[in-house]
């Protein structure tokens, strides 16, 4: 008998959606870069690297140009996204730091650092989201943001890759 709150595997279920404000507008979130297939030892290529191949093309470039030594292996690009306070667990514990800045035509919406209001927009700022609790400041239009950060993946998994 399955119990309530966990899946079939006895995997606790997580509800991701509490760290997001509904706002009115839909919100979008797509990842490029690697990923994990769910149970197994394996890592591959985000499907929207082959969806959205121009834009993920670019996004690489902007991290070329920007901010050339920083190595990631993934990329969130959101679109209206407002996340709630929290801190990120995903990213690499040796390399725990991310890059996120944000672009589009809106007023407002500042990263919320510990409290502190930082724009970011069109202006790439690298924190320890894993340290620091952080959150979306609220904002009208349309407002994407991009996240450049290192999820970790055990070098024997087949597919590995260091970087993107």
């Amino acid at each position: 008998m399955k119990k309530r709150g966990y899946n079939n595997s006895g995997h606790k279920l997580v509800d991701k959606t509490k760290r997001i404000i509904p706002r009115g507008l839909p919100c979008k979130s797509i990842t490029f870069g690697l990923q994990r297939i769910f149970l197994q030892k394996v890592c591959c290529d985000c499907r929207a690297n082959k969806m959205y191949p121009q834009v993920y093309e670019e996004l690489k470039n902007v991290a070329k140009r920007e901010f050339p030594e920083f190595k990631y292996n993934c990329i969130s690009l959101n679109h209206n996204l407002k996340c709630l306070p929290h801190k990120d667990s995903v990213n690499n514990v040796r390399q725990s730091h991310s890059i996120i800045f944000t672009f589009g035509e809106f007023n407002n919406g500042e990263l919320i650092v510990e409290g502190a209001k930082i724009n970011i927009k069109n202006n790439p700022l690298i924190f320890n989201g894993q340290k620091l609790e952080h959150s979306t400041a609220d904002f009208t239009g349309n407002r994407y943001s991009a996240v450049y950060y290192y999820k970790y993946y055990p070098k024997t998994y087949k597919g590995y890759k260091e970087i993107i």
